[in-house]
């Protein structure tokens, strides 16, 4: 297994592309505090889903707040 860099760790983990800018928040106000890139946020609220669910934990999104890496 390779060491993970500070880069690797900073890439959003679905796209593997960009770096980690959103913190998704659940529908109770408690974040489940998993991240993604904002291209992959958009695309996940874009499926016409009336609540998008975390793609990790598959809890409900309630709101996206900018991530602090």
């Amino acid at each position: 297994m390779c060491p993970q860099s500070r880069d690797d760790a900073e890439l959003c983990a679905i796209c593997f592309d960009r770096q980690l800018e959103v913190t998704m928040v659940g529908a109770g106000g408690a974040p489940c505090g998993h991240q993604m890139c904002a291209g992959c946020a958009f695309q996940l609220c874009g499926r016409g889903l009336d609540a998008p669910t975390c793609p990790f934990c598959r809890a409900d999104i309630g709101a996206f707040k900018s991530a602090q890496t």
